[in-house]
């Protein structure tokens, strides 16, 4: 009996070591996103930027055109006008025709001031306009640059994942159905690595001390046993080597 648990857990043993690998490559893909969406988020400011800019430059140009073509209406008017004045008969006429002119005059000098302030106002909001399709560009770049190294990244840990979770399954096949069940049950429950060493009386896992009894029976290999305060699989951690006093390194054992 002692002997066919301790070889089911020098089992779970290695499948802890694939499931820790495993758990860190995959916090390393969970982060990959959430590094992405940091990039995201400075290109989603420089868009916002860059749009209301496009919109402001869009709104006077637009409304510069407008004028251009109000102002070719009043040289229209002017000029049908002053052909007009040439027809007229009476002293009457003249004088209506003479203040259709001055007035058409009059909204004509309006609306070149507002198309002078217009375009020095053009001059500026280009100048922002380009500035902030620069910037926006440039942190575009950035961010490509980004997510093709994040993708890559990806990618290769994905292919490390697969790879580990392949070799544990072919470890896992080792697990007789009690541990094998256990193993599964615990899995799907637990957060992190399910399997943890007991060291000292203490579970790795929650850092808390277990009964004695509960101890010995895992030291005494008497059976595959769970923390009654995580839920996590127990196993015995592997004894310190000892340390030569002179060299530092760990002794042979002989």
């Amino acid at each position: 009996m002692s002997q066919g648990v301790e070889s089911q857990y020098q089992v779970l043993a290695d499948i802890k070591k694939l499931d820790e690998r495993i758990f860190r490559l995959q916090i390393s893909i969970n982060n990959i996103p959430v590094e992405l969406s940091k990039h995201e988020k400075v290109l989603g400011e420089k868009r916002v930027v860059f749009e209301e800019a496009k919109a402001i430059y869009d709104k006077h140009t637009k409304r510069l055109r407008e004028a251009e073509q109000e102002l070719k209406i009043f040289e229209d008017k002017i000029k049908k006008a002053e052909d007009k004045l040439m027809e007229v008969k009476t002293n009457d006429a003249y004088a209506a025709a003479n203040a259709e002119i001055s007035n058409q005059k009059g909204e004509k000098s309006k609306l070149e001031d507002e198309m002078l302030k217009l375009m020095a106002d053009l001059d500026k909001e280009t100048e922002k306009f380009k500035q902030s399709q620069d910037q926006f560009k440039s942190e575009e770049a950035v961010f490509n640059e980004h997510k093709q190294k994040l993708d890559a990244e990806n990618e290769t840990l994905q292919e490390q994942l697969n790879s580990l979770k392949q070799e544990k399954n072919g470890v896992a096949e080792k697990l007789e159905t009690a541990a094998a069940t256990l193993y599964s049950r615990v899995s799907s429950r637990v957060a992190g690595p399910p399997v943890v060493e007991v060291s000292q009386g203490m579970c790795t896992g929650c850092r808390i001390k277990i009964r004695p009894q509960l101890y010995n029976e895992i030291l005494g290999f008497t059976g595959v046993k769970q923390c009654p305060s995580c839920g996590k699989i127990l196993i015995p951690a592997p004894p310190k080597a000892a340390m030569d006093p002179v060299s530092g390194m760990p002794t042979n054992g002989a």
